[in-house]
């Protein structure tokens, strides 16, 4: 997947709301075709090609998931599209979102198109080697649990490079 240096998205996931066995169900079906899936978001339009971060927080974080916090996958946004559903159009993973219901319907919901390449065993970057090489609190990579653009920051191209590192050696060494 090449990817363009310019402006980053990130989305973010919340294990509360997409708990980790869906996401791997998912992801694994996802990744025997093209790696693309659909992510919520509250912005209005996120250009096509844009590059984009998968980030994983602490919110519904157990001890068997702590070693996800951080970078879980990178990408970008396939179309600048704005997908919505209903219960009887929606992918089955996005039904199984928890906080859907009378009050939050799927159909008031926002969707990008995005290609994926993610982790479910340990993030490419973790929260913790962030906060210590870039000596710097996660803030500004998390965006405080919202998905949005990254503001841009000096230290982002070397963050991005140490994802690629990793995505990289990770798949030498599985092949």
């Amino acid at each position: 997947m090449k990817l363009k240096t310019s402006k980053w998205f990130r989305f973010n996931w919340n294990l509360k709301i997409f708990p980790l066995s869906i996401f791997k169900k998912m992801y694994d079906e996802m990744s025997s075709k093209d790696c693309t899936l659909y992510w919520r978001h509250t912005m209005k339009e996120i250009p096509a090609e844009t590059p984009c971060i998968l980030w994983l927080g602490t919110k519904g974080v157990t001890k068997e998931s702590k070693k996800l916090q951080g970078i879980v996958g990178i990408g970008k946004v396939v179309d600048n599209k704005k997908y919505q559903f209903d219960s009887c159009s929606a992918p089955w993973y996005l039904k199984e979102l928890r906080d859907i219901g009378p009050k939050r319907p799927l159909s008031n919901m926002v969707f990008a198109k995005i290609q994926l390449i993610a982790t479910t065993e340990e993030a490419f970057v973790s929260s913790e080697t962030i906060k210590s090489t870039f000596k710097k609190d996660v803030f500004w990579i998390s965006g405080y649990g919202k998905s949005s653009f990254i503001k841009e920051d000096k230290n982002l191209n070397d963050l991005i490079e140490l994802v690629m590192e990793e995505v990289k050696s990770r798949r030498s060494r599985a092949s």
